[in-house]
């Protein structure tokens, strides 16, 4: 007998001896349906179901039609294919929040991290010290700290390109960036320091320990932090006056025997900085360059006319160097020089020279 699924409507070709009183399950080869098979005489009841007289189901023409009665054989319960997908919930992405306690202090002079962490401790805050640019950007992204202080020279990659590549991200674009460096042109840096790539502040390495928590409180109220006033103009160096020629002696005085010089005490903490504060000083001078005309840099470098375009920076940037690494020091090396080359190098990297 002929068998068709009632899924797939494929026919199955089956053998009438195969098939038992109780009747057969198969499997359809195409759709894997479970089907139960009688034979035809099973169904024969049917017909009594008419409004017929009650001889009728001895009517001999009623069988005949008995071989059109598979495609009313139903298929028994296939839980394997009966079963309905559940519908894919919607998964969200869920963005993940900054978290307000945490603020990661970016800067390689210890000094400076350890005076940051003391004032951020005590006020409850939980501080991720950091040495690097590269590290600064792979824990940023890691913890999702609120605010970040990081120094606008650090090594491997600079602070302004951090903070450029924070605001570009969705995930770290709101977190509040405050910039710390040295001065070397005060009045240049307070030209615009809040429109830097998004910096919130700015906050001078000198002036760190007095107005750091008040730079912070500004920055998280959404206030503009306090500026102090800009400091008057120095007056121009009057020329001095030529020392009164010495009178004429009248006799030579025999002067006491001088005492033998005392050996200088130490300098202070400027005596006893080293290399490597005077090529983060060179690296802070470039790098404020950088800032506030980073076309210009990278069209005079294409150029190769980097030091001819801001001679009068890096002249600026270099008596600003002299003034605060000790002589001892810049004998071990030109440091700044040094720095310059360096800056150079990466820059024409990036432009691909």
């Amino acid at each position: 007998m002929v068998v068709g699924c009632p899924k797939c409507k494929v026919k199955l070709k089956i053998a009438d001896e195969k098939i038992k009183p109780e009747g057969l399950k198969i499997k359809c080869p195409k759709c894997s349906t479970v089907l139960m098979v009688r034979k035809p005489a099973a169904p024969a009841p049917k017909p009594a179901a008419a409004p017929a007289p009650r001889p009728a189901p001895a009517a001999a023409p009623r069988p005949a039609a008995a071989p059109a009665q598979p495609s009313t054989i139903a298929p028994q319960a296939a839980p394997a294919t009966t079963r309905a997908p559940e519908a894919p919930q919607p998964i969200e992405a869920q963005a993940k929040e900054l978290n307000l306690k945490k603020v990661l202090v970016a800067h390689e002079n210890a000094m400076v991290v350890e005076e940051v962490m003391s004032q951020l401790t005590e006020e409850g805050y939980l501080v991720l010290p950091v040495p690097n640019g590269v590290d600064t950007l792979v824990q940023t992204m890691k913890e999702l700290p609120f605010m970040v202080l990081l120094d606008a020279a650090l090594p491997k990659i600079d602070g302004f390109e951090i903070i450029k590549r924070l605001k570009e991200k969705e995930e770290t674009k709101d977190i509040k960036t405050v910039i710390i460096s040295s001065k070397i042109d005060e009045a240049r840096q307070r030209k615009n320091p809040a429109s830097m790539y998004g910096v919130n502040a700015y906050i001078d390495d000198e002036d760190l320990p007095g107005t750091l928590m008040n730079v912070m409180a500004a920055v998280i109220s959404g206030q503009a932090p306090p500026e102090e006033e800009a400091p008057p103009e120095p007056p121009k160096p009057v020329a001095a006056p030529e020392p009164p020629k010495p009178a004429p002696k009248l006799a030579a005085v025999p002067e006491p025997p001088k005492p033998a010089p005392k050996p200088k005490a130490a300098a202070g903490p400027v005596a006893t900085q080293g290399p490597e504060k005077a090529r983060r000083l060179a690296r802070t001078v470039l790098s404020d360059i950088d800032l506030y005309d980073p076309e210009k840099v990278l069209e005079s470098i294409r150029n190769n006319k980097f030091e001819a375009v801001f001679a009068e920076e890096l002249r600026e940037g270099l008596k600003h160097y002299q003034m605060r690494i000790p002589k001892e020091v810049r004998a071990q090396g030109n440091f700044f020089q040094e720095s310059l080359d360096a800056f150079l190098a990466k820059k024409k990297e990036q432009l691909g020279i």
